[in-house]
C-alpha cells in the first residue's frame, strides 16, 4: 500500500465489509497488508473440506469483485470519497437500466 493510504483503506474496506454479503472481513494491518480475514469456529464441529473451501471462495470473491477500487484507494492518488462517489453512480446507473425493464 502506498504511504499515506492507511486511513483511505481502512474507510473503504469499512464500506465494503458493512455493504456486502461477504462472511469475511477486509482490513489492513499496521504494516500495510491488505487481507481478508474470516473467523470459524470449530469448537464441537467436525469441519469439512467444503467449509474451507467456501471461506477462500468468499475471500477469492471479494477480491475479484473490488480489486479495481481497492487499488485505486490503496495504491494511487484517489481518496476515499471519490471511489465511494464512482460507486454511488455505477449504482443509479444500474437502478435506472433495471426501472426501465
Amino acid at each position: 500500500m502506498v504511504k499515506g493510504k492507511y486511513v483511505d483503506a481502512c474507510m473503504y474496506f469499512n464500506y465494503l465489509n458493512d455493504g456486502y454479503g461477504f462472511s469475511g472481513r477486509v482490513g489492513v494491518s499496521d504494516n500495510g497488508w491488505i487481507r481478508y480475514r474470516e473467523v470459524l469456529n470449530t469448537d464441537g464441529l467436525k469441519v469439512e473440506g467444503q467449509m474451507i473451501d467456501n471461506m477462500l471462495k468468499s475471500g477469492r470473491s471479494l477480491f475479484t469483485s473490488h480489486i479495481e477500487s481497492i487499488a485505486a484507494v490503496a495504491v494511487t492518488g484517489k481518496r476515499v470519497d471519490e471511489v465511494l462517489a464512482e460507486y454511488e453512480k455505477k449504482a443509479a446507473m444500474k437502478a435506472a437500466r433495471n426501472s426501465g425493464n
